[in-house]
């Protein structure tokens, strides 16, 4: 007798309605910039949702796509909201692992500190998986400043490094420079090599 394939946990937005706020939407039937309600949104819930656009009965975030993710991580609760990346566009190097993950961070820092989401970068990286984190714009690629925490064990550098790269995003953004990140970035690849280099004088 054939087993039959475990069903996906069943999820709904409940309350949430982060992507409603958070993402950029370019459509012929909608626009809407990035952190900003949509138009439609009434006391937390579509005035429209029955006619909805094409582009939002489409869309499913990740906590609702993947089920690796429980309801600790529904965007409202965990404060960040998960999104699939395509597998085309990412370095060629991550597309082996198929699509990639951007993660939108919406709750500062705490969301970057809960339990759960270091880990979950840690793994996403070690299966090589192209992982990027954004606090909108801009966004950064996490692979090579996570690669060397993971091989060398160390889950509460890959935390720090979080932390930093995220504190790094969010006041750039909020100085509209991306060019002012650089020398930041700049700093995580010494210190990245630095890793590499202890690591190999432990071997």
């Amino acid at each position: 007798m054939k087993k039959r394939a475990p069903s996906l946990p069943q999820k709904s937005c409940g309350d949430c309605h982060a992507c409603c706020v958070e993402l950029i939407i370019d459509t012929p039937e909608l626009q809407k910039k990035g952190q900003t309600p949509c138009r439609h949104l009434k006391e937390g819930r579509c005035g429209i949702y029955q006619d909805r656009f094409k582009i939002c009965r489409e869309f499913l975030c990740g906590y609702l796509q993947f089920r690796e993710l429980d309801e600790g991580w529904r965007p409202d609760r965990s404060g960040v909201l998960v999104l699939q990346v395509a597998q085309a566009s990412l370095p060629k190097a991550y597309q082996d692992a198929g699509h990639g993950i951007q993660l939108l961070v919406m709750g500062g820092e705490a969301a970057i500190l809960r339990p759960g989401f270091a880990e979950y970068v840690f793994g996403l990286v070690m299966g090589r998986v192209g992982v990027y984190l954004t606090a909108m714009i801009p966004r950064a690629m996490l692979n090579q400043y996570i690669e060397p925490f993971v091989a060398a064990g160390d889950l509460e550098g890959a935390r720090r490094t979080l932390l930093h790269v995220y504190r790094l995003l969010t006041a750039s953004g909020k100085r509209r420079g991306v060019p002012r990140l650089l020398p930041h970035l700049y700093g995580l690849e010494i210190e990245k090599l630095k890793l590499r280099m202890k690591i190999k004088l432990k071997q």
